[in-house]
């Protein structure tokens, strides 16, 4: 894994304050303030969780030789 265990609970704090529109402003703020160029909703982690994966599997395919869709594009 990439970023440290702080790093994800802060991202699961922003995304719930995010998530919540009395709070959302206080999302952005603290995104802003804390990290440039990124920005988040309800949605982010989820995101990121299907990017970390699709990244896994594209991986595991290349290792394993695994033919893809996407062949064609190569």
């Amino acid at each position: 894994m990439v970023h440290s265990a702080q790093h994800l609970e802060d991202l699961k704090e922003l995304v719930k304050l995010a998530s919540n529109p009395e709070t959302l402003d206080t999302a952005k703020v603290k995104c802003i303030s804390k990290y440039e160029g990124v920005f988040v909703n309800e949605k982010t982690l989820d995101c990121t969780r299907m990017a970390a994966a699709a990244a896994i599997d594209l991986v595991e395919g290349i290792v394993k030789g695994v033919s893809s869709k996407f062949n064609d594009l190569i």
